[in-house]
């Protein structure tokens, strides 16, 4: 062998060395996390339970430090469903406008699962901004897909102050026949 073909099987093999331990280093190393609020990781353990009856209350997530904010990042983040769609229910103890921003973007969100529109009906529960909460539960209200119907109708229940809101769901053909017979009845 004459001595460029050597320069470059050397060129050639260091080149695929250095590529090898590039790829096994970037398989050992963890996949980067997202950071949230310190009491992310402990409020996700507390909506992980099994029985909706164990859920902190208000009170209960009031001991954790930025609780409003680990709420939102647990919606967004958690590897389970049922975490995610417990925290957007549970920040309807939070009453901000920008909880409500977050809320509002989850609950017409048009490429969501259901059951994440329907935790963010659920948490528009007891916001102050009485016109755009019911335009969206109003707007939940007519969704297809009956969970997140129902939600809507259970949020807008579950306040006195709207019941025209709900009266006026149960005669508007949009609304699911099945959601309309349940406002007629009562069953809310």
């Amino acid at each position: 062998m004459t001595l460029n073909k050597l320069a470059a099987l050397a060129a050639c093999l260091t080149l695929v060395l250095s590529c090898t331990s590039t790829v096994a280093q970037q398989q050992a190393e963890p996949p980067a996390t997202v950071a949230g609020p310190a009491s992310a990781a402990e409020i996700s353990k507390r909506l992980a339970v099994r029985h909706i009856e164990d859920l902190p209350d208000a009170e209960g997530l009031a001991k954790y430090a930025n609780a409003e904010a680990a709420l939102v990042f647990i919606a967004d983040n958690d590897d389970k469903m049922v975490v995610r769609v417990r925290a957007l229910t549970l920040l309807r103890h939070y009453p901000s406008p920008r909880t409500l921003s977050f809320l509002s973007e989850r609950a017409v969100g048009a490429d969501l699962h259901p059951t994440v529109k329907a935790g963010a009906m659920r948490g528009l529960e007891g916001h102050n901004d009485v016109s755009t909460v019911v335009a969206l539960l109003t707007k939940g209200m007519r969704d297809k897909d009956v969970r997140v119907a129902i939600a809507a109708a259970r949020s807008l229940a579950a306040d006195p102050q709207h019941a025209a809101a709900l009266k006026a769901a149960g005669e508007d053909p949009e609304v699911s026949e099945q959601l309309r017979e349940k406002i007629k009845k009562g069953e809310l």
